[in-house]
């Protein structure tokens, strides 16, 4: 019948790869859109009709979406999936910002010289929000996304058990801060006041004289916690501290250096509330995806594949190779080549800016030594493990890449020293390889078997690094959006100068609600 074939239709459709493909490339197009739109783009401008059109065209594409995944699985199965919801609610949203917008339009509703009474339909204009919910749904077609999202949810109940320690760390601090300090950060805005009973009237400036307590304060238990929240971010906080160090009495205003030892509460507070609370709330999340790990939630178990099996290598079969192999394989051998790795980075640090002849000479006749001790090593591992074995191991491309990079970077010296009338931008240019010689620090993670494996890790850890950082930057990406969506008419510093309307209206806005001009929300 036609809803089978409807079906099946559906289910080709969604089945393609060329249909995940048209999504993704349309989420990237709304992504690039939602980055553009800004609310200083006029009505009638190209740029506004284009977001427009192209906003117009995002949709029906995101409906036609949602209309054959509907079809290819039936309405109720296909809502079951939260990423599914999160879909579907974006897709009504931006279908009714479209018809809100269109029916909110002056060519809609003044065909006939009549303005209708929509106004009040323009708060309903707040759908346009939740565009910025768009780049989320990338994170239903990665798999490391969805990896991270799901140890965050796994880690909603210890995180909030752990607010709870924080929250009575935080009291603890808070209460010790209010029987030390409480009331008595307090000072006159005339700073030639001191006493509180003096600050009234008019100052130099004319304006009113206040006894206004410090940003951060314990005059009771709520602003306690918040300043101990305010020290655990680490902004800002030796003002603060010094604050704190300057306080006197509840009468009195700061006094330089009153109360030193201030400055061990404060201490106290940022070793416990910015590092050892916060690193907690990091090991929860860290245990939540350990756990998850090991459930089998994360991460399946892959099937054996010959192909990342490690390659079995027999031993050299000529004398001479198997006589220099077993040399080269000897642990004496690595602790060797480890002190002149060691002694290598010495000398490296040794060079300095306006250094003296003899601290040049020697720092040249260094590097060609141990630019030939470790040519001297790359040749003989070759020569004993022939090319294809040696390049096999990652570390052994590692350092025939330094090795190579070395011999050219004295290359290029010993030319530029030699020939007369090179043209000094190229030499600039060819020298770039003696910045190279730096990477032969990095051998040392070789020789130490410790710092080997710390190595090691780090690299097998980058993939989930890598998703960690694109879910950062797409959860920076929807804040931004929104941002501009909320606060992008805010006035910066600066507009004030400008012509229009936007500079009349920044003219009267007072300096304390301008926004920086390096933070602001004019654009994502």
């Amino acid at each position: 019948d036609k809803r089978r074939r409807w079906r099946q239709l559906c289910q080709r459709v969604v089945a393609c790869k060329w249909f995940d493909r048209i999504v993704l490339s349309a989420i990237a197009i709304s992504s690039i859109g939602l980055a553009i739109d800004r609310p200083e783009i006029g009505n009638g401008s190209p740029e506004r009709y284009t977001l427009n059109i192209m906003e117009l065209v995002l949709n029906v594409v995101f409906l036609v979406e949602a209309i054959f995944k509907i079809g290819a699985h039936k309405f109720l199965p296909y809502i079951k999936s939260g990423w599914n919801k999160l879909d579907f609610f974006i897709v009504c949203t931006s279908v009714l910002d479209s018809l809100l917008s269109a029916s909110l339009s002056p060519d809609f509703y003044s065909s006939n010289g009549q303005n209708m009474a929509l106004g009040a339909l323009k708060i309903l204009r707040i759908f346009r929000i939740f565009r910025a919910l768009r780049p989320l749904r990338v994170i239903a077609r990665a798999k490391g996304l969805r990896i991270l999202v799901s140890t965050l949810l796994s880690a909603v109940k210890p995180v909030i058990n752990t607010v709870a320690i924080a929250f009575c760390i935080f009291s603890v601090l808070g209460i010790l801060g209010m029987q030390l300090m409480s009331g008595r950060l307090n000072s006159c805005t005339d700073r030639r006041v001191w006493y509180k009973e003096d600050c009234v009237g008019l100052d130099y400036d004319g304006s009113q004289r206040q006894w206004l307590p410090h940003i951060i304060n314990f005059d009771h238990f709520g602003k306690a916690v918040r300043a101990l929240f305010i020290l655990a971010t680490l902004d800002n906080w030796t003002a603060h501290m010094w604050a704190g160090v300057d306080s006197t009495g509840r009468d009195t205003g700061p006094t330089e250096n009153n109360q030193p030892e201030m400055i061990l509460y404060f201490f106290m507070c940022v070793i416990i509330a910015g590092f050892l609370v916060i690193n907690i709330f990091v090991g929860v999340f860290v245990d939540c995806y350990t756990a998850a790990s090991s459930d089998g939630v994360i991460q399946k178990k892959e099937k054996l594949d010959p192909k990342k099996l490690p390659d079995v290598w027999d031993d050299p079969q000529s004398p001479r190779r198997l006589v220099i192999y077993r040399v080269l394989d000897e642990q004496a051998f690595d602790l060797f080549i480890a002190v002149f790795i060691v002694a290598n980075v010495v000398t490296m640090a040794m060079e300095s800016w306006k250094q003296s002849e003899w601290q040049t000479q020697f720092i040249d006749i260094s590097n060609f030594f141990f630019t030939m001790v470790f040519g001297w090593e790359c040749m003989s591992k070759i020569y004993a493990l022939h090319s294809r074995r040696y390049f096999s191991e990652n570390w052994n491309r590692f350092d025939f890449f330094i090795v190579m990079i070395s011999y050219m970077g004295i290359l290029v010296d010993q030319v530029g020293q030699a020939v007369v009338g090179v043209n000094p931008t190229v030499l600039r240019i060819l020298r770039v390889f003696r910045v190279f010689r730096i990477l032969r620090a990095f051998r040392i993670f070789k020789a130490a078997k410790g710092l080997h494996s710390i190595i090691t890790t780090l690299v097998r850890s980058l993939p989930a690094i890598i998703n960690l950082f694109a879910m950062l930057f797409l959860l920076f990406f929807i804040y931004g959006v929104l941002g501009v969506t909320l606060f992008g008419e805010v006035c910066v510093e600066g507009q004030q100068r400008l012509g229009g309307l936007r500079g009349v209206r920044c003219l009267f806005t007072r300096d304390v609600e301008l926004l920086d001009i390096h933070a602001n929300f004019l654009n994502a």
